[in-house]
């Protein structure tokens, strides 16, 4: 049975991001833990900097935004209980927010997160600060879910030549097995010549072991083109390679995964290796 992270805030329960998870366990039954962290303004507090050395500390909440951490968890545990999920909760107002989440990550199968928290851009049109500390930190892999959107048809598997890619798609096949008879397509997005991407022949082999239905894209290094072609797709789940842990942030200097969190219209699924 997987263990799920539920991650979510007070303010901004995440409806999409349940429904994510209330799919999967009608799949196949799982445990979901929900983490709830408190609604703050980062800027208020500490800069991005001081947040990546030392881990975001909250101040108190108020006694609004206690009780509406409250209403969330206790929602949370009416909609485990109507749809037969076993759960649990944790609440992190009290305590080191970043800290808790890699706690429980370490032990966990995948993490889901829907706030429109983590969503919302820093103003520059990239994923703001908070979301980068929590992908960085997280200790598995991780799913953006939209609010709205449809459950995955398809698979997309973006794949750059680099073996945390390859580790990302074997992590996918493995937590999801239920979800590997959907057509997954390899997309490519390089300069490689001769072959469609790189590593082909090895890279299909593997693939076939799980996928059965898949088929190769080589779409070069054109970005918009790739948009293009992904928005005109019914029901996918996008999954992608952190680029290593310790060099996230070139994960979001790649435009096409940026574009993807930032419009939140497709569910993506992003492993560390």
């Amino acid at each position: 049975m997987k263990k799920i992270l539920f991650a979510t805030d007070g303010k901004h329960f995440s409806e999409g991001a349940f429904e994510f998870v209330r799919h999967l366990n009608s799949l196949s039954p799982i445990t979901l833990t929900g983490i709830f962290l408190p609604q703050v303004d980062l800027s208020r507090y500490l800069n991005y900097a001081t947040a990546a050395k030392t881990g975001i500390f909250y101040p108190e909440l108020e006694e609004e935004e206690s009780k509406e951490l409250e209403s969330s968890i206790d929602h949370f545990k009416s909609l485990c209980t109507s749809n037969h999920i076993t759960s649990e909760s944790h609440n992190c107002c009290e305590e080191q927010a970043i800290p808790a989440v890699e706690a429980e990550s370490r032990f966990a199968d995948a993490l889901v997160i829907g706030s429109e928290t983590f969503y919302k851009n820093d103003g520059n049109g990239t994923p703001n600060a908070y979301l980068k500390e929590v992908l960085h930190h997280a200790e598995c892999p991780v799913l953006l879910i939209p609010e709205k959107f449809k459950f995955p048809d398809s698979i997309i598997f973006c794949y750059d030549g680099s073996a945390s890619a390859v580790f990302a798609i074997r992590q996918f096949a493995y937590l999801f097995p239920e979800l590997t008879d959907r057509p997954l397509s390899i997309l490519y997005l390089g300069d490689k010549e001769g072959e469609l991407v790189p590593n082909q022949k090895a890279v299909m082999q593997l693939m076939s072991r799980c996928f059965k239905n898949m088929k190769v894209l080589s779409l070069g290094e054109d970005m918009k083109h790739a948009m293009n072609w992904l928005r005109d797709l019914e029901n996918p789940i996008v999954v992608a390679g952190s680029y290593g842990r310790s060099s996230l942030s070139r994960m979001f200097s790649k435009s096409f995964i940026t574009t993807l969190i930032r419009e939140h219209t497709v569910p993506i699924f992003i492993a560390h290796k």
